[in-house]
Protein backbone atom coordinates (compact mmCIF):
# COMPACT_ATOMS: atom_id res chain seq x y z
CA UNK A 1 0.00 0.00 0.00
CA UNK A 2 1.01 3.66 -0.19
CA UNK A 3 2.24 3.83 3.42
CA UNK A 4 4.45 0.80 2.99
CA UNK A 5 5.83 2.17 -0.28
CA UNK A 6 6.67 5.50 1.41
CA UNK A 7 8.36 3.62 4.24
CA UNK A 8 10.48 1.64 1.78
CA UNK A 9 11.59 4.78 -0.04
CA UNK A 10 12.31 6.53 3.27
CA UNK A 11 14.59 3.68 4.32
CA UNK A 12 16.24 3.20 0.92
CA UNK A 13 19.85 4.20 0.38
CA UNK A 14 19.42 3.76 -3.38
CA UNK A 15 17.04 2.29 -5.93
CA UNK A 16 18.40 -0.04 -8.59
CA UNK A 17 16.32 -0.67 -11.71
CA UNK A 18 18.11 -3.31 -13.81
CA UNK A 19 15.17 -3.65 -16.17
CA UNK A 20 15.53 -5.15 -19.64
CA UNK A 21 12.42 -3.45 -21.05
CA UNK A 22 10.26 -0.59 -19.80
CA UNK A 23 7.28 1.34 -21.05
CA UNK A 24 8.01 4.23 -18.68
CA UNK A 25 10.37 4.59 -15.75
CA UNK A 26 7.90 5.26 -12.96
CA UNK A 27 10.12 3.63 -10.26
CA UNK A 28 12.92 5.96 -11.37
CA UNK A 29 10.72 9.07 -11.07
CA UNK A 30 9.27 7.94 -7.73
CA UNK A 31 12.73 7.38 -6.23
CA UNK A 32 14.15 10.64 -7.57
CA UNK A 33 11.16 12.59 -6.26
CA UNK A 34 12.08 11.37 -2.79
CA UNK A 35 15.77 12.22 -3.21
CA UNK A 36 16.85 8.58 -3.39
CA UNK A 37 19.83 7.90 -5.70
CA UNK A 38 18.94 5.82 -8.76
CA UNK A 39 20.95 3.45 -10.91
CA UNK A 40 19.04 2.04 -13.84
CA UNK A 41 19.63 0.06 -16.98
CA UNK A 42 20.32 2.09 -20.10
CA UNK A 43 16.84 1.44 -21.51
CA UNK A 44 15.56 4.57 -23.34
CA UNK A 45 12.40 4.82 -21.21
CA UNK A 46 14.47 4.91 -18.05
CA UNK A 47 16.96 7.45 -19.36
CA UNK A 48 14.07 9.69 -20.38
CA UNK A 49 12.47 9.43 -16.96
CA UNK A 50 15.62 10.09 -14.92
CA UNK A 51 17.48 12.52 -17.14
CA UNK A 52 20.91 13.40 -15.82
CA UNK A 53 19.92 12.69 -12.21
CA UNK A 54 20.29 8.92 -12.43
CA UNK A 55 23.12 6.67 -13.55
CA UNK A 56 22.54 4.32 -16.49
CA UNK A 57 24.44 1.14 -17.07
CA UNK A 58 24.19 -1.98 -19.21
CA UNK A 59 22.47 -4.79 -17.35
CA UNK A 60 25.23 -7.28 -18.07
CA UNK A 61 28.00 -5.55 -16.08
CA UNK A 62 27.43 -6.08 -12.33
CA UNK A 63 30.88 -4.76 -11.42
CA UNK A 64 30.02 -1.36 -12.92
CA UNK A 65 26.76 -1.38 -10.95
CA UNK A 66 28.72 -2.01 -7.75
CA UNK A 67 31.16 0.83 -8.46
CA UNK A 68 28.36 3.24 -9.39
CA UNK A 69 26.37 2.35 -6.30
CA UNK A 70 29.34 3.15 -4.07
CA UNK A 71 29.77 6.46 -5.92
CA UNK A 72 26.10 7.44 -5.62
CA UNK A 73 25.96 6.62 -1.93
CA UNK A 74 28.91 8.90 -1.23
CA UNK A 75 27.48 11.96 -3.07
CA UNK A 76 24.54 13.52 -1.17
CA UNK A 77 24.63 16.67 -3.35
CA UNK A 78 22.90 14.75 -6.13
CA UNK A 79 19.71 14.48 -4.09
CA UNK A 80 18.54 18.05 -4.76
CA UNK A 81 19.08 17.60 -8.49
CA UNK A 82 17.14 14.34 -8.35
CA UNK A 83 14.11 15.94 -6.71
CA UNK A 84 14.15 18.75 -9.28
CA UNK A 85 14.30 16.32 -12.19
CA UNK A 86 11.43 14.25 -10.80
CA UNK A 87 9.29 17.36 -10.27
CA UNK A 88 9.16 17.77 -14.05
CA UNK A 89 6.87 14.73 -14.05
CA UNK A 90 4.41 16.07 -11.49
CA UNK A 91 0.97 15.67 -12.89
CA UNK A 92 -2.53 16.53 -11.77
CA UNK A 93 -4.40 13.97 -9.73
CA UNK A 94 -6.70 11.45 -11.37
CA UNK A 95 -9.65 13.53 -10.12
CA UNK A 96 -8.18 16.62 -11.82
CA UNK A 97 -7.72 14.66 -15.04
CA UNK A 98 -11.30 13.36 -14.93
CA UNK A 99 -12.63 16.85 -14.31
CA UNK A 100 -10.67 18.24 -17.27
CA UNK A 101 -11.90 15.43 -19.50
CA UNK A 102 -15.50 16.09 -18.43
CA UNK A 103 -15.08 19.78 -19.31
CA UNK A 104 -13.79 18.91 -22.77
CA UNK A 105 -16.63 16.46 -23.37
CA UNK A 106 -19.23 19.05 -22.25
CA UNK A 107 -17.69 21.69 -24.50
CA UNK A 108 -17.44 19.59 -27.64
CA UNK A 109 -20.48 17.36 -27.23
CA UNK A 110 -22.79 19.86 -25.50
CA UNK A 111 -23.41 17.64 -22.47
Amino acid sequence: DDRQLESLYADAHAVLVPSLAEGFGLPVVEALKRGVPVIASDDPALTEAGGSSAAYLPTDDPQRWEVELASRLSDPDRQAEAVLTASLFDRPTWADSASTLAEVLRKYFEW
